[in-house]
């Protein structure tokens, strides 16, 4: 079964998002902040990484990121 990171800041939107992906015979992996979604890329094995480009804390677009 496919897997998917899905990252979004919007509780509805990533539960909506998730529940779709699920009845489509996807594991999604809900996640609603930058620096665990980073966490989660590098120790999970995920295929696909859906991305909210505007989080609050890491905004998806570029910028570094040094893990603690």
């Amino acid at each position: 079964m496919p897997r998917i990171l899905v990252v979004e800041d919007d509780v509805f939107l990533r539960e909506a998002i998730c529940e779709l992906l699920n009845d489509e015979q996807y594991e999604s992996t809900p996640c609603m902040d930058g620096e665990v979604a980073i966490h989660l890329a590098i120790s999970g094995s995920y295929d696909l990484i859906l991305l909210d480009g505007l989080l609050p804390d890491l905004d998806g677009w570029g910028g570094s990121y040094t893990p603690s």
